[in-house]
């Protein structure tokens, strides 16, 4: 990606190995990362940097009972626009896929390749707000 072109990426992981793996990964991919292990601590840096971020990369369930859909809404509050989620997760339950696609959001079951993230993000990236 040219600089022009560089999608901002909004990681939260709760578990740090691998969240710092999964920052890795994405700059490495040429994304512009805002990670963080809560919505509070990601939000914090979004406001810091001034973020406009165009996904949201996470898990379907986080620490302490929080959700994706939890977190979306409160980085749509934050920066004014809704950002399209890529869920990144272990549970391949049917109804847990069929609710975050209800919502809009595509679903990659671990482990992903470097490639189908890459490609996940960028097309929802592309998605209108």
């Amino acid at each position: 990606m040219t600089g022009a072109d560089v999608v901002g990426v909004v990681l939260v992981e709760e578990e740090e190995l691998r969240l710092t793996a999964q920052e890795l990964l994405l700059e490495g991919l040429g994304f512009d990362v805002v990670a963080g292990r809560t919505a509070d601590e990601v939000i914090d840096r979004i406001r810091a940097a001034n973020s406009q971020p165009r996904a949201i990369v996470t898990d379907f369930l986080l620490g302490g009972g929080l959700t994706a859909l939890e977190v979306a809404n409160r980085i749509k509050i934050q920066v004014g626009y809704a950002v399209p989620v890529v869920i990144v997760t272990a549970d391949t339950r049917p109804q847990r896929r069929r609710e975050a696609e209800g919502w809009g959001w595509t679903v990659l079951h671990e482990p992903v390749a470097p490639d189908d993230l890459e490609a996940a993000i960028l097309r929802a990236a592309r998605r209108p707000s």
